[in-house]
Parts: C-alpha cells; structure tokens; sequence
C-alpha cells in the first residue's frame, strides 16, 4: 500500500492535518507528514512513502498511520456523500412516510410541518437516500430500532460524514437502546457498530435517550405546535430490564454469535399517532414494528385497546361523540338480546361455574391505517 505525500519532513514536532476547512494538530517526535489538502493527498505525483516501511522505522509512527487511513476513509466519505448547497424544508400538511431500500434494512423517512424524522438508517456505507436528506436543514429525531449493524451502519455513517466537515442535514435528538459503553470492548461488528455512533452522537454534542414500554403506555410527544397539531410516540416493545436485554448485552461483550437474535427481540416497535389540531379531520395512526416478534407486539397492542383513535378504522375527532353514542346503543341492543333470551328459555338456570364453550375471544389487534404515500 502507497500514499502520496506532498512533504516529508523528519525531526519536527506539530503535525497539521487538513480535512477541507477543519484542520486538526497531532504531536508527534519524529515523523511529520504534512498534506496540503485531502485532494493533493490522493493527486499528488511528488513522492510516495511505503507504508511498511515507515512503520518499522519507529512505532510512534503507527499513531500516524491509524490517523491517515482515517483520513482516507474520510475523504472517501466526502466524496461518496457531497454536501448539498441548496438546504431548506418542506411543510407538508399531511404525514408523508418515504421509504428507502438500505440493503438488508430499509429506512424510513416521515415528514409533518417540517419535523422530520428518520427511522433506522439502513446497513450500507453508500447511503441510498442522501441526495433526498442532504437538502434538508435538520433531523428533528433519529430512532434506531435496534443495536444491529444493520440498523446502525447507515446512521453512522451519517454522524462520520458529519464529523469530517459541518454539512447538512443537523441533527437534533437520538433514540435507540444502545447497550453501554463497557459493553462493546470486543472487535465485532456489533461492538464496532456501536461505539462509532457512540462517538459521532459525542462529536455532534447529542446524548442518546431510550425508549421502553411501561404498564401504562403512556405516549411520548415528539411534535406539539398549536395551529398545527401534535405527533405522539407509544412504545410496544421491548420492556425495560428483560431477559432479552441482558443476553443482548452479554453476547455483544462476549461477541458470540447470539447478537442479532437478542436484537430482534429487543426491536423497537412504536405507534405514532398524529392529531391534527382541527378536529374534523383524520387521526393517522402508523405501526412501525422494526424487527419485533409477532407474539409480543399483538400482546402490547392489546392493552392499547383502550385508546379510542385505535378502536376504528377510520376515526376523527369531532366525532367523538358519536362513536361514545354507537358503543352505548351497541351495549343497550346486547343487553336486550339476552334478556329476550332468558325469558324464552325459562328452564335456562343460571351457573356460576365458567364455561370453556362461552369464553370470549381474544380480540385481534387494532387495524390501523394505512398512510397515503
């Protein structure tokens, strides 16, 4: 392997970097390589070091070595993802869901009065949707559904761009249950995945919240703006401190093998809920599952029953009432039908022993919505 340098100077103390407009100093003892800019860096002709031999030279020498294939990788990134020079935002007055191919995840992009939110980023490095985000000013909230390399590569590669040079689009807050820190001491993939949007939320100043389900299901308000409306987040899974959780941690410390199963079942799932402040129009209720298992997202839509914007196919505000009215005619016509019933079957005696044969059904989950795309 070759690099072009444009100067080699031995004997000197302060190595300056140049990454386009950020510059970076590193101390050093013997080595100094100076590059005018990442772009004469690959195009100059002058004078090209051997990276082997350099590294038997001295071992402090390795140190520089790390930084350049960094800087490499960089300036890769730079040019795999250019920054865009026209940025601004669009306010849609209906939630607008795009949905993106990322390999063998997908990402999705739901956009509403100009909050803007990005789930999951795809697993490839060349990030399918950037020409569509690069144009946008900011990312109001990134939700990671699960700590999976295949969930997490594409948002960090987002944050590594980022970290190269200041370019849209801004990024405002992180969801994900990322496992901690003392977790990710291996060299697999999951550990690497981790720690490197680790360091990109570092760099970008943002702290990562968590998101659990709670007995109550009480939602999570991403978007309130009077005039507007309001876009609320309940939680499916996975719940706080569950055995999953901990074999997830386990195994990315361990780096068995075991990882991408404990990550699908603590998979992210949420319920978002828009509500737009006029009443007389529609409640748009979108179900993204991420990787939960079937089993425990129909269990957490069961006790979600008891929202009345998840009882109907279609539900608006205003007509609150009358959706109350039809379930109390409903309850009065059942309660009639049964005692009809008793009066013409009056040798029917009543027991109190329960019966399997008249046991209720379990009620299926709530169909929600589908969103116009």
């Amino acid at each position: 392997m070759h690099i072009a340098a444009k100067f080699v100077v031995f004997g000197v103390t302060n190595v300056i970097f140049s990454s386009r407009s950020r510059w970076q100093q590193l101390q050093l003892t013997s080595l100094v390589l100076y590059f005018a800019s990442l772009e004469s860096f690959y195009d100059s002709e002058i004078m090209y070091v051997d990276i082997q031999i350099i590294a038997a030279l001295n071992s402090q020498v390795r140190r520089i070595l790390a930084y350049i294939s960094m800087a490499a990788d960089g300036a890769d990134l730079v040019s795999l993802l250019p920054a865009s020079n026209v940025v601004g935002t669009t306010r849609v007055r209906h939630p607008t869901i795009y949905v993106f191919t990322g390999g063998n995840e997908d990402a999705a992009f739901l956009s509403i009065f100009g909050f803007n939110l990005l789930l999951d980023g795809g697993d490839q490095k060349e990030i399918a949707y950037w020409n569509f985000i690069k144009n946008y000013d900011k990312i109001n909230l990134v939700l990671s559904t699960r700590p999976s390399p295949n969930c997490l590569r594409g948002i960090s590669t987002i944050l590594a761009r980022k970290a190269i040079e200041q370019c849209h689009p801004k990024i405002g807050a992180f969801i994900g249950n990322l496992p901690a820190r003392s977790c990710c001491t291996g060299d697999s993939d999951s550990a690497k995945a981790i720690l490197s949007v680790y360091e990109g939320l570092q760099a970008e100043g943002i702290k990562p919240y968590d998101a659990y389900t709670n007995s109550k299901m009480e939602p999570i308000t991403l978007y309130e703006v009077i005039g507007e409306g309001s876009l609320k987040m309940f939680v499916l899974n996975p719940e706080r401190g569950s055995k999953d959780l901990v074999g997830l941690a386990n195994s990315i410390k361990s780096g068995d093998e075991g990882v991408e199963q404990h990550s699908v079942a603590t998979s992210i799932a949420v319920v978002l809920i828009w509500q737009p402040f006029d009443h007389s129009k529609p409640t748009i209720r979108i179900l993204y599952p991420g990787a939960c298992p079937l089993e425990k997202l129909y269990a957490s839509l069961e006790r979600l029953k008891g929202e009345e914007c998840l009882r109907h196919v279609e539900f608006v505000s205003a007509d609150l009432e009358k959706y109350s009215s039809n379930l109390s005619l409903n309850a009065r016509g059942t309660s009639r039908r049964t005692l009809s019933t008793a009066k013409t079957s009056p040798g029917l005696r009543a027991s109190t022993k329960p019966s399997s044969s008249l046991s209720p059904r379990v009620p299926l989950p709530p169909k929600l919505c589908k969103l116009r795309l």
